[in-house]
């Protein structure tokens, strides 16, 4: 069981943004989970002036990603996507690779455009779903 219409030689990457707060994705065999907070990633709600945006604002993107863990962050990821790429290629099963923070509207939308943004350059097929982007706090 893959996502449809992949043509890619690797199993299309779902990378899903969501909050741990409200209600984690469904998740099956050979999915990754990541919880952001832990990481060390600014959270843009603690500075008045990005109090309420989400991670499509510019400033919230630059600001979340200048946090001094966000590209070991990323780094680690790709690996883990990497290997777990190679291990459900061997049984078939699709990729979903799951990001949370706290409400699902800034840290991991950042996160997870970037991841996919990254592994998309890399030749691997990868698309992006905010599960909580439009909600409110």
């Amino acid at each position: 069981m893959g996502f449809p219409d992949s043509v890619s030689p690797f199993p299309r990457v779902r990378v899903e943004s969501f909050s741990l707060t409200r209600e984690i994705p469904e998740s099956g065999t050979g999915c990754l989970l990541l919880d952001l907070r832990e990481t060390g990633l600014f959270d843009s709600d603690a500075r008045d002036d990005l109090r309420g945006r989400n991670g499509k604002d510019t400033e919230v993107f630059q600001y979340v990603l200048s946090s001094p863990t966000a590209y070991a962050v990323l780094e680690r990821t790709c690996d883990q996507v990497q290997a777990l790429i190679t291990c459900n290629t061997r049984w078939q099963l699709p990729v979903r690779i799951l990001i949370g923070d706290e409400r699902g509207r800034t840290r991991s939308v950042v996160i997870a455009d970037m991841l996919t943004d990254i592994l998309n350059a890399r030749g691997i097929t990868a698309e992006c779903l905010h599960h909580h982007l439009g909600a409110s706090s």
